[in-house]
């Protein structure tokens, strides 16, 4: 884990460049930015890294500015929005746990067997 790393939910390009400097932006239409921190976090545990998808879709739930009354057509957009940002902050991270989680998929545990 990278100590102070913070991360983007971005969906443009602008965000790999401020990627290297260990901070990105969640931005929505109005130019507002959401920053989410991991450096209190343990990206190799299961808690921590289900931490970091909570604070990741709250992000981009932020950045997507959803209105508390929209239409189904504008709802589609958003949860596709909200998905969005949160699939490329996920790959921002690149941490193979998280990716698990953001999939869906059950983390594995590995056991040590006594010898």
């Amino acid at each position: 884990m990278t100590a102070k790393s913070t991360l983007a939910c971005l969906a443009t390009a602008v965000a790999l460049g401020a990627a290297s400097s260990q901070s990105a932006f969640a931005q929505s239409s109005d130019d507002t930015a959401v920053t989410v921190s991991y450096a209190d976090l343990n990206l190799a545990t299961d808690r921590d890294a289900k931490t970091l998808l909570h604070r990741i879709h709250t992000a981009a739930v932020l950045g997507c500015d959803a209105s508390p009354v929209m239409p189904l057509s504008l709802k589609r957009v958003y949860d596709q929005c909200v998905a969005d940002r949160v699939d490329h902050a996920v790959a921002m991270v690149n941490s193979p746990l998280l990716t698990a989680l953001n999939n869906g998929q059950a983390p594995t545990t590995v056991l040590a067997s006594a010898q």
